[in-house]
């Protein structure tokens, strides 16, 4: 049988833990913000090329390129 002060001990500390999970951690990443002309050339390039092979060369996440 585990001692009442080892149960109380266990309970805290997953409760720390759990807080600390579930704390909002800041961003690493700056958001961007894109000209009309340089969508445009996403597109564009992403029409003839493909939309993975857009994102690669615009060093770009691939949801950000659309259908």
């Amino acid at each position: 049988m585990v001692a009442k002060t080892t149960k109380c001990r266990r309970v805290r500390q997953a409760a720390k833990y759990e807080q600390d999970k579930l704390a909002v951690k800041p961003s690493t990443s700056k958001r961007s913000s894109y000209s009309i002309k340089q969508k445009k050339q996403v597109v564009a390039y992403a029409k003839s090329n493909g939309r993975n092979e857009a994102a690669r060369h615009f060093q770009l996440n691939s949801s950000m390129v659309g259908h």
